[in-house]
């Protein structure tokens, strides 16, 4: 027979900690704290921070319930789970970044503190911290070769008489930026060790990384290369000389 279970406290104090060193706290983790579990689809990634639910009758179950509880973990990586006389139990969702580490129901105020086991996060952590800069990078280098190539071509354009040194000056800029090879070999770099690292331990943190590591390689070959015609600039020519549309250069 199931027996009720009463709160005589007026919170628990939760200290996050991970299965694999339990001596070192998890800092800085999110905690949602729901008056019910969500649904398998709504648990997954942004569901706990926004509250949403499936269809529209738990849509309009969802506005009668009270808000989601959002709490971060402190530098012991302790939250404090108030008691609400209206619920009892709760669900608590425990955030690493934008994936659910835990879902657990809880009764708070039946202990003055107590402890979570959680899954090891740190290798994924690592990689979406490399992953991050790498892109910063990536962003950095295009838009270097975005503003060398406006501004050769602005000075092709104007073809002003001393218009063709300026125009080689840019083309090298281009050639001597990072090709996108690089960036690649940088992230297969991050991916495979921890990656290897982290399949012994912890499958889903490996395929976490996978996917992260997928969905972070640069999707377009041509986005850190210098246009084929821009091979060699065109031959100088005159200010009164123009090159009608549709018609190249020849060289010289």
């Amino acid at each position: 027979m199931a027996a009720g279970v009463d709160s005589v406290l007026p919170s628990t104090w939760l200290t996050l900690l991970p299965r694999r060193n339990p001596s070192r706290p998890l800092i800085g983790h999110r905690v949602v704290v729901l008056p019910r579990r969500l649904t398998k689809k709504a648990a997954s990634t942004t569901a706990p921070d926004e509250g949403t639910r499936e269809g529209t009758d738990e849509k309009k179950r969802r506005t009668e319930l009270p808000p989601p509880r959002r709490l971060l973990s402190d530098r012991a990586g302790r939250v404090e789970i108030t008691v609400d006389e209206k619920m009892p139990l709760v669900w608590m969702y425990v955030m690493s970044g934008r994936n659910v580490m835990a879902r657990v129901p809880f009764v708070p105020g039946r202990e003055v503190e107590t402890a979570l086991l959680l899954p090891d996060d740190s290798d994924r952590l690592g990689v979406e911290g490399h992953v991050t800069r790498l892109q910063g990078e990536l962003i950095e280098v295009v838009a270097r070769r975005a503003v060398h190539m406006a501004l050769a071509k602005k000075l092709a354009d104007a073809e002003m008489p001393d218009w063709a040194p300026g125009f080689d000056r840019h083309l090298k800029g281009i050639d001597e930026l990072p090709p996108l090879r690089s960036f690649e070999d940088q992230l297969e770099a991050i991916e495979f060790p921890l990656f290897i690292g982290a399949s012994d331990r912890n499958r889903v943190a490996a395929n976490r990384i996978r996917k992260l590591c997928s969905e972070a390689a640069p999707c377009s070959p041509g986005i850190l290369t210098k246009p084929s015609c821009w091979s060699s600039r065109p031959r100088s020519r005159h200010p009164q000389e123009r090159t009608h549309p549709g018609q190249g250069d020849t060289g010289g």
